[in-house]
């Protein structure tokens, strides 16, 4: 049985990050809250174990239409680094055509270029057929605001990635 999931589907992961840069507000993002956004993005199942601060428990309630037991992942932090090969052949795509910037990228960051952002590009983000709007805005809302290192960070927060050793 063929079976069809949007994590393991590269040009999805594309259109995921560039739809969540093209959103946001901040001129960069860490590679890893950019990983971690993405992993939520392409299974907001996954959402249901996240460790919500206080003032966006309520927008677990978003997702409730969207998790059902046949999306759970028993083992999402595997799952979380089986995908990290495709969203480095995703940024490795978008640094080729120019969609995000060189310079930031080797400072670990993901900046957008929107200058150079293709038109067909920006109006595939915008029609939201590809990506649940729900979802960015949420990721937008709350999982970009909330600090990325420490206790009670991102990774802290996921369980997706070690944040003991983080200097914050």
């Amino acid at each position: 049985m063929l079976t069809y999931h949007p994590i393991f589907d590269s040009h999805h992961c594309f259109f995921r990050v560039a739809a969540l840069l093209y959103y946001s507000n901040k001129a960069a993002h860490e590679i890893d809250r950019i990983r971690i956004i993405d992993f939520y993005m392409s299974s907001p199942a996954a959402l249901k174990s996240f460790k919500f601060p206080q003032e966006f428990r309520k927008s677990r309630k978003l997702f409730s239409d969207k998790i059902n037991h046949y999306n759970d992942i028993p083992n999402q932090r595997s799952l979380f680094y089986e995908l990290k090969p495709i969203q480095d052949a995703v940024f490795d795509q978008m640094l080729s055509i120019g969609v995000i910037d060189l310079t930031a990228f080797k400072a670990g960051s993901v900046a957008l270029a929107k200058q150079v952002m293709p038109d067909e590009l920006v109006s595939i983000i915008r029609d939201g057929e590809s990506i649940d709007f729900d979802i960015i805005t949420f990721a937008i809302d709350a999982l970009i605001e909330i600090p990325l290192l420490g206790l009670n960070g991102l990774k802290h927060r996921s369980g997706l990635m070690d944040h003991r050793y983080d200097l914050a």
